[in-house]
């Protein structure tokens, strides 16, 4: 009709009306994050820790169990029924990688620490360039007063407020604003730009005349200590925060539910059965905060040594174990206790080793074959027991505490993962295989304090509904148990999903979401934050992995490589 438009779709944008499937959702999501994750991310350190907590999840689903039967509860172990399936242990029980991935990412971590400490007289410095700064601007010098404050201005991003300048980092981890950076290994090297920045007399930090020097243990002056020695407590404060919050949130809970079940009648030597269940993974916690306590000493054995340094523990736990396995009866059981660090910080030094650069890929055959070697003669001839974990009722266990048969099987894994690590690289540019390595990483810690929990609760619901399964409170007698077992794995892994939805946030309550908007990338496309400009989540402890491909290259006269920007990992 005349004076009246008609209007068109045209089939295009009806077409983009339609709403897109929930899978091509995910795909642009997993792109996404792939498009955001900077080239030289070290992904292959991120995968591993992922596999690790895979492993170690499946591992406990399948031989920790509660048996109920008319005595009440109690702790059994298919192993105890079926040894052959010790074998699946040495794939599964993976805390080697775990602890090599915590000593690359504690060294890495520890370093970029002290590059953001205020180095002596760096106090002196900006002030020096406020001072001048605001004189020149005050004779119309406006000018020169920001080109003194930017000359005083430590390299390192160290602000007036003591925080990081994110514009900074950026500048030194790209080569851009014409500063020269430190090698990652040398975090308390001088720069001459430094020391030619503001005069002599503000490098010295102001205090009363005829006032002696503050002095420190080992002699010297307090302030001459290093960098990293003034970061150090802060840095291990806040990473005993990020790993103990999440756990005391698990106590807490625990002991409610406990009380709970005490009220309803259950007998103290169930409840027992029950606590020690749920805690049984928290074994792992002091150790690693001893291991993360110890980084500046590891750091400074592998400065020395290389990854040979891993060879004084594992000697110590060559030592205890013919002590405890000797033919000495009268040798008191507690002898190998020393053994829960010494075993463990093999793999850990080697991990710094990695991040140093002073153990390569290279490496990897002569970790394989000494480790499968070791391995080997334990079992077949100094007659260690075969499983990766402990078995109820047994005489003697490869974890309470470790034995020499931990480290030798962290080298055969470690090489495993090495020998991989180009394919892993290639495999890992797959958009949807890394997020999921980043989403995993992120609840590292919730998965891990909560997923024994998940199981007792799995198992507990179905009691409550009036259902009995075998598969989870029967003997685990035979082939038929460990098939009803993997067939409920889905069942436990819907409540432990339900857990890290409740509790997650205790694991990043510190910190922003690792993948956030950004206006500065394609339209809503989530970017993976510095480090250096937000704090870190508390898995962050477990999961803090570096950038590099690889290890750093060692300095030589000729070259002096530059430090790469670090990114808010997913640890």
């Amino acid at each position: 009709m005349p004076g009246i438009e008609r209007r068109t779709t045209s089939p295009a944008a009806s077409h983009s009306a339609e709403p897109r499937p929930r899978g091509s959702r995910l795909r642009r999501r997993a792109e996404a994050i792939d498009a955001a994750t900077p080239s030289d991310r070290n992904r292959v350190i991120d995968a591993l820790r992922a596999l690790a907590i895979v492993g170690v999840v499946l591992g406990h689903w399948l031989v920790s169990v509660i048996v109920v039967d008319d005595a009440g509860l109690r702790i059994a172990s298919p192993l105890q029924h079926m040894p052959e399936l010790a074998a699946l242990t040495w794939v599964l029980q993976l805390l080697g990688l775990f602890f090599f991935a915590g000593g690359w990412a504690n060294s890495l971590s520890l370093r970029r620490a002290a590059r953001r400490s205020p180095r002596h007289g760096e106090r002196g410095e900006t002030a020096a360039g406020r001072s001048g700064g605001a004189a020149a601007g005050r004779s119309g010098g406006a000018a020169a007063g920001r080109s003194a404050n930017a000359a005083a201005k430590p390299v390192s991003g160290i602000g007036p407020s003591g925080r990081t300048s994110a514009s900074a980092v950026a500048d030194a981890a790209t080569g851009h604003g014409g500063a020269t950076t430190r090698p990652p290994w040398d975090a308390d090297a001088t720069r001459p730009a430094d020391r030619a920045a503001a005069p002599a007399a503000s490098t010295q930090r102001s205090r009363r005349a005829g006032e002696p020097r503050a002095r420190f243990a080992g002699g010297g002056d307090r302030d001459a200590r290093s960098p990293r020695h003034r970061a150090y407590p802060a840095w291990l404060a806040g990473r005993l925060d990020r790993m103990l919050r999440p756990v005391l949130l698990l106590a807490v809970l625990l002991a409610c539910g406990l009380g709970g079940l005490a009220a309803a009648g259950w007998s103290a030597a169930d409840l027992y059965t029950v606590g020690l269940f749920a805690i049984s993974p928290l074994w792992f916690l002091p150790v690693y905060l001893v291991l993360t306590a110890l980084t500046p000493l590891a750091e400074a054995a592998v400065r020395r040594w290389g990854a040979w340094a891993a060879a004084g523990p594992a000697i110590l736990v060559v030592v205890l174990d013919v002590l405890r396995y000797g033919p000495w009866p009268d040798v008191p059981a507690q002898v190998g206790t020393p053994n829960l660090i010494a075993a463990w910080l093999v793999p850990y030094l080697l991990g710094v080793a990695f991040a140093q650069g002073r153990l390569t890929t290279s490496a990897a055959p002569r970790l394989l074959i000494a480790g499968v070697l070791s391995c080997a003669v334990l079992i077949l001839l100094a007659d260690y027991p075969a499983s990766m974990t402990g078995v109820t009722g047994a005489d003697r266990s490869n974890m309470g505490p470790p034995s020499l048969l931990v480290p030798a099987m962290a080298l055969a894994q470690l090489g495993v993962a090495l020998l991989c690590y180009d394919r892993l690289a290639r495999l890992l540019r797959r958009p949807m295989l890394w997020a999921a390595v980043v989403s995993l990483n992120l609840v590292a810690m919730t998965v891990y304090l909560w997923h024994q929990t998940a199981l007792l609760t799995t198992q507990l619901g179905t009691h409550a509904l009036g259902l009995s399964l075998p598969a989870l409170d029967g003997v685990p007698a035979d082939a038929v148990w460990v098939a009803g077992r993997i067939a409920v794995f889905p069942l436990c892994a819907a409540v432990l999903l339900l857990s890290i939805l409740l509790f997650r946030r205790w694991e990043t309550r510190s910190a922003p979401r690792m993948l956030r908007r950004d206006p500065s990338t394609v339209s809503g496309s989530p970017r993976v934050d510095t480090v250096e400009s937000a704090p870190r989540p508390a898995s962050r402890a477990f999961t803090d992995a570096a950038t590099s491909p690889g290890p750093p290259p060692r300095p030589t006269a000729r070259t002096r490589p530059t430090t790469t920007g670090r990114q808010l990992g997913p640890p």
